[in-house]
């Protein structure tokens, strides 16, 4: 199993309980949706498994704290949380995939710039290395943040609303890249809104709110969300 929690419990300012799960297993799927309603605690299960909110309880990657695996594990947080004016290329980005392997002069070496040549490509992103990130298109800065996590190599791929304020044209170029990322062995966990697409797209569902609701197949996750009438978000 990749990811593994229990007993979280996920508190922001103020003390108050913004999530908590007993116990969860993700990640022996090829492509896991987490869904539920705004402020179910989807995001916050992410930053909590990777040490970017505040939490208690246990969580481990494939048995492990995520410490000792940390180059494993690749995160792509909301386009929102990215400062997208700073002046750097796409070619540039890719590149921090590598940063976890690299000494402390930090620099790439000749096997370090294939694999980064690697991933631009298998993104699709030949004719943007040079490019500035911030003028590209939503989908196409999305396919950089990609790209960087598979220059890291990682496994697991934890991904923040990926298809968020995309048009639907960009929404199946990324879905079908992660596809093939899937099928290229990685394992995919990510925050997902557009509903009417989980049973063709995913695997496995999580319903989220403010506790693990429901979690499987995508048909029987809907159904649990039918069923409390939460199909309206």
């Amino acid at each position: 199993m990749s990811l593994e929690v229990e007993a979280l419990d996920v508190r922001y300012r103020g003390g108050v309980s913004v999530l908590k799960v007993d116990a969860l297993r993700l990640g022996d799927a090829g492509m896991t949706a987490i869904i539920g309603p705004n402020g179910a605690g989807k995001s916050s299960l992410l930053k909590a498994a990777l040490d970017l909110a505040p939490r208690q309880g246990e969580v481990r990657f494939w048995g492990q704290p995520l410490a000792d695996v940390r180059h494993r594990v690749a995160y792509v947080a909301q386009r929102a949380e990215v400062d997208w004016s700073f002046p750097v290329t796409v070619r540039e980005v890719v590149q921090m995939g590598r940063f976890p392997y690299l000494g402390w002069r930090k620099r790439l070496a000749a096997d370090d710039h294939a694999i980064v040549d690697a991933a631009i490509a298998q993104l699709q992103l030949d004719d943007y290395r040079e490019a500035l990130v911030g003028e590209l298109s939503g989908g196409l800065q999305q396919r950089t943040m990609l790209a960087r996590a598979v220059a890291q190599r990682a496994e697991l791929l934890l991904l923040d609303e990926p298809l968020a304020a995309l048009d639907s044209a960009q929404r199946r170029s990324v879905l079908a890249l992660l596809e093939a990322l899937q099928a290229d062995g990685k394992r995919i966990v990510c925050v997902h809104h557009q509903l009417a697409d989980l049973e063709a797209h995913f695997s496995q569902a999580v319903l989220l709110d403010g506790e693990l609701v429901a979690q499987g197949s995508p048909s029987d996750v809907l159904e649990a969300a039918r069923t409390r009438g939460w199909l309206s978000w």
